[in-house]
């Protein structure tokens, strides 16, 4: 980050009074919106005691250049400064939201208050704990006339927008995906449950606790977990939220759904059900792939032709959903939704190794285990330049060294996640 010797701060302190409000004549409506539900990991532990409160107030603070004075600072007993926000219900609720008008000098974070009157604030000085410090949210640094770096967000980092989002404490658009591990232990099947739950990366809390369901596997989503029921081998859904302080807490009682549309016949006894962002995938007993909008089992599921013979494994990657099948056959890929013949799609992806017994994959890169017991890895990019630098999507067997070998400290795995 560039160091601002004469930042916000700094050139507020300088300007003189009576420059309120008028610094504000070219101001904009902006609606900012916070997702306090996935505190940084570090700074949840450090203040569990606080978190362990229901949040039950967000102020939204800011300053701009040209307001002077005590009552300009950052504090939560100025109307003009302090923006009290609303919470959303549902599915929503934990994400925070107020229009405020600011103009491109401004400055901003936001302030939790639980239910026992405690409060904590994600800007601040590097003198005092926040969040904010050092994560390098802002293209500068703001310094203080005392020599302080301020970590505060900067609206001149978003001149042009009208809307804004933030997840509480981090630098991030949205709370991390990812915020709760389910588990099946297939040889603990007592006929009651085999299905664990736990939270990921938290060591204030790392018990696993049962949950109600006997799974044959689960497929865990951004919103919703799936298994595999046993015996009857049918699926279920469960809904249940995606961040970390609004997941289901109370999950060993939650009834799971089972939505009608897995109980046609095509699709009873399925080999691999896959969550991804906005659409679930399913492939048949019969080696078919199908697809369902949505990830709550309400949709209707639709048979897609990925064009890969012996179909056994479905998973997201980036923009693509990808098919591995049986033996030494290729992959196939579809770009998502992948809802008609006209869909882009890039055939006989092959593999280093022999065949893939497992894949996961990230926005960014896929990762499969063979069944050498080796881990490759390849980019989610299917885009590549020809030799006049133009950009084109491969339509049929893309080079096999798009794949590299992911070394390992032993010998050899069997799955990856």
């Amino acid at each position: 980050r560039a160091r601002a010797d004469a930042g916000a701060t700094a050139t507020m302190a300088t300007l003189g009074a009576g420059q309120d409000l008028a610094a504000r004549e070219n101001a904009r409506d902006v609606r900012f919106e916070v997702d306090t539900r996935c505190p940084p990991d570090d700074y949840l532990e450090r203040h569990a005691d606080f978190f362990a409160r229901k949040i039950v107030k967000v102020t939204m603070v800011d300053k701009c250049a040209g307001e002077t004075g005590w009552n300009w600072e950052f504090n939560l007993r100025n109307p003009e400064t302090a923006h009290e926000m609303s919470e959303y219900e549902g599915r929503r609720r934990g994400v925070w939201y107020a229009s405020v008008k600011v103009d491109n000098r401004c400055e901003y974070g936001f302030v939790l208050t639980n239910e026992l009157g405690e409060k904590r604030w994600e800007i601040g000085g590097d003198n005092v704990d926040t969040p904010l410090e050092d994560k390098g949210c802002s293209s500068e640094e703001v310094v203080g006339g005392n020599g302080n770096v301020y970590n505060n967000r900067l609206m001149r980092d978003w001149p042009d927008s009208d809307a804004i989002r933030w997840a509480w404490g981090r630098c991030l658009s949205h709370c991390p995906a990812t915020s709760r591990l389910y588990a099946v232990q297939r040889s603990d099947h007592d006929g009651v449950s085999n299905l664990y739950t736990a939270r990921e990366r938290y060591s204030t809390n790392r018990d696993w606790t049962r949950v109600n369901g006997v799974a044959r596997a689960v497929a865990a989503g951004y919103e919703d977990v799936w298994i595999e029921t046993l015996p009857s081998r049918g699926v279920a859904s469960e809904r249940v939220h995606a961040t970390i302080h609004d997941m289901n807490e109370n999950a060993t009682a939650t009834p799971w759904e089972s939505p009608a549309n897995l109980e046609r016949p095509a699709l009873a006894g399925g080999k691999h059900l896959e969550v991804g962002r906005e659409h679930t995938w399913f492939v048949s007993s019969r080696s078919e792939t199908w697809r369902a909008s949505g990830t709550h089992g309400n949709n209707e599921f639709v048979k897609i032709n990925m064009q890969v013979a012996y179909a056994k494994h479905v998973f997201e990657a980036g923009d693509w959903v990808w098919v591995a099948a049986w033996a030494r056959q290729p992959f196939g890929a579809c770009r998502i939704p992948c809802d008609s013949d006209d869909s882009p799609r890039v055939e006989r992806i092959n593999f280093p190794g022999v065949h893939a017994t497992r894949c996961t994959a990230t926005d960014a890169d896929i990762y499969c285990v063979g069944r050498d017991r080796k881990v490759y890895r390849a980019s989610t990019n299917l885009t590549t330049t020809d030799d006049d630098g133009n950009a084109y999507t491969f339509s049929y067997m893309p080079p096999i060294s798009m794949w590299t070998e992911v070394p390992l400290p032993s010998d050899g795995v069997d799955d990856v996640a």
